[in-house]
């Protein structure tokens, strides 16, 4: 980028937009790395580090009321009835829960919503 890109990071992010057909987050992340700018997002521990308190910002000032619905909605991904938590919140690892299938029948209603629900968050 240094060598061949434009000279400023804003210059940098249209110039990979406009030659390189990138998206306005791609361009951007790429413009800021250029510059030295948000690499914490390199390291998994720092990542979940900085996401708490990207969430405690998000959540400050006037937006402050809506951390309750945030929480709730956060404590409704816990396990619960069939679904049994496999402690992966506390290792940070991506599979958080399962659900013990024994035969076809077992894939009712309920498996079938909890694997939308997994789907739609490892998207």
């Amino acid at each position: 980028m240094k060598k061949s890109g434009p000279p400023t990071e804003k210059e940098h992010r249209e110039w990979l937009k406009a030659k390189h057909k990138l998206g306005t987050n791609a361009a951007s992340w790429i413009a800021e790395r250029t510059e030295g700018k948000n690499t914490g997002d390199d390291d998994p521990v720092a990542y979940l580090e900085a996401a708490e308190k990207y969430v405690a910002q998000m959540f400050s000032g006037s937006k402050a009321a809506l951390r309750p619905i945030y929480d709730e909605l956060l404590q409704d991904t816990k396990a619960t009835g069939r679904l049994i938590d496999t402690g992966g919140y506390a290792k940070k690892d991506r599979i958080t829960h399962r659900i013990p299938i024994t035969s076809a029948a077992d894939i009712d209603d309920e498996v079938q919503r909890w694997l939308k629900a997994a789907y739609g968050r490892d998207a």
